[in-house]
């Protein structure tokens, strides 16, 4: 089990950061705020953020890439960024479901991957866990402060570690001339 009163965290996204470029620097910066969340031992933290940075991720990807003969070219220039499905302009509202159905249909990730990009959305989708931690806690205990976070240190880990692994399969998918 990870040792959150450590530095490990830190120490990990450091050696990460040695393999990335910088094309996906914002879901970059919330995987580093996600290693922190985990070395302050805020496994909710952790995982909220790792949710956060994979679905930053994916938008970037999809508005900001296109298929260039089987292989993602960028987009530069007044041609970017694409819209999103169900989008009109662009900052319109994004819906999640079909940027997911993105992910699934152009096969850049492992199906190891895409279980754990569903794991992760499931562990940081805060609001449905607050429903359900509410809902359940209030059964048991009148105090509102008295109920068990749903994310473990092993589970944030995991989080962590995958979300990674996404991000540089992600920026793997870019042409080598952006390497």
């Amino acid at each position: 089990m990870p040792d959150t009163t450590s530095e490990r965290g830190l120490e990990f996204i450091k050696s990460f950061l040695l393999d990335l470029r910088p094309h996906i620097a914002y879901p970059t910066h919330l995987l580093g705020q996600a290693a922190r969340a985990f070395d302050g031992a805020s496994t909710l933290g952790t995982s909220i953020l790792c949710r956060a940075a994979l679905e930053a991720a994916y938008c970037w990807f999809f508005q900001w890439t296109t298929d260039a003969g089987g292989r993602r070219g960028l987009i530069n220039g007044p041609d970017g960024p694409k819209l999103l499905p169900d989008q009109e302009r662009p900052g319109d509202h994004v819906n999640f479901g079909a940027i997911m159905q993105l992910v699934r249909e152009s096969n850049l990730l492992s199906s190891a991957q895409l279980e754990a990009s569903e794991r992760i959305r499931r562990n940081g989708n805060w609001v449905a866990h607050m429903i359900q931690v509410t809902d359940r806690d209030r059964r048991k205990s009148p105090n509102p402060l008295d109920w068990t976070p749903w994310i473990t240190d092993r589970e944030a880990w995991a989080d962590l570690e995958d979300t990674a692994d996404i991000l540089k399969t992600l920026e793997d998918a870019l042409p080598s001339i952006y390497r």
